[in-house]
């Protein structure tokens, strides 16, 4: 489902070692709890993938199984690459999934799934232009975790 990611995206996400800087100076995620962070991501996934119609109480589509399971496939990937776990994993308005890291500087790195096979990479820096990636999938997801191990 994902190809192999490209280098400037795999260098742009944040590393566990990260969290632990990020884990003294706020409090945050440090090495110990990272893989329970990624179990509950893993979980939010699975609860996204359950909601129905008007989820919100205002008339939202729930995102689609597919695109659901795709963020799934997708998050395993970026498990397998050493990010860190994020810190947001949300079903938007736009029948989308976000994940979302944030670091104590204010930057923050966002991946939304908007398709089974296509995601957008947004980075915000303070006091820097944003910048914005493409992520492509093909059909076979099996062979985008394989690639990865």
């Amino acid at each position: 489902m994902w190809n192999t990611l490209e280098p400037e995206i795999v260098a742009r996400l944040p590393r566990p070692a990260d969290a632990n800087q990020a884990a003294s100076e706020a409090g945050g995620t440090t090495l110990a709890n990272d893989v329970v962070k990624w179990k509950t991501t893993i979980d939010k996934l699975l609860e996204i993938r359950l909601l129905e119609y008007d989820f919100d109480g205002q008339g939202s589509l729930a995102p689609p199984d597919g695109l659901v399971d795709s963020a799934m496939i997708l998050a395993i990937m970026l498990r397998q690459l050493g990010a860190r776990a994020p810190d947001w994993t949300i079903a938007t308005l736009n029948e989308s999934v976000l994940l979302q890291w944030d670091w104590p500087s204010g930057a923050s790195l966002e991946v939304e799934v908007l398709q089974p096979n296509l995601a957008e990479v947004f980075v915000h820096e303070p006091g820097k232009t944003g910048e914005s990636f493409t992520i492509h999938g093909t059909a076979d997801s099996l062979a985008a975790i394989s690639a990865v191990r």
